[in-house]
């Protein structure tokens, strides 16, 4: 992508609006996929991120199975469900850690393998689910569903806890 190039992101698809934002000192995008543009960060550094730019098999999900973006609806509720209801709970900052170690081997493993299908199957098994729950306050039960479907996920692709 050059330079002229608007990004695909949703703040940045508009380049109009980008040389707005530039023009009175907004602050840049900060999305993986425009860090990634600027050459912020690359596909391959530490932080584990696949050749999209993402680390996440939420997003991931979302992005691979129905093309919506990072800032959609229900990636916003997950996140307020992590921020506002996981981090107060026993265990929640333990299952957060996890998440962001497991993420990336998990996202790189589902895309060895090819298939969007399985990005299909992982939006419908756990986004949807989960996003229901959580919209019927029943966030127990997403969180209880969550962890099956994860462990599902570990088992399937031999991905390991790695303890920080």
């Amino acid at each position: 992508m050059s330079d002229k190039e608007p990004c695909n992101c949703l703040k940045c698809r508009d380049e109009r609006m980008a040389k707005l934002d530039r023009k009175y000192g907004k602050p840049p995008c900060h999305c993986t996929a425009c860090q990634i543009r600027r050459g912020e960060i690359t596909p391959t550094d530490d932080r584990g991120y696949d050749s999209r730019g993402s680390a996440c098999f939420l997003s991931s999900a979302c992005l691979q199975a129905r093309g919506l973006p990072d800032d959609c609806a229900e990636l916003h509720l997950l996140r307020v469900f992590r921020d506002e209801f996981l981090r107060t709970r026993p265990g929640g900052e333990e299952l957060i850690a996890e998440y962001y170690h497991i993420a990336p081997a998990i996202v790189l493993a589902i895309d060895k393998n090819g298939s969007d299908e399985e990005w299909v199957e992982l939006f419908h098994s756990l986004v949807q689910p989960c996003v229901r729950l959580i919209r019927g306050n029943q966030n127990d039960a997403a969180l209880r569903h969550y962890v099956g479907v994860v462990e599902g996920l570990k088992q399937k692709y031999n991905v390991r806890q790695v303890v920080p």
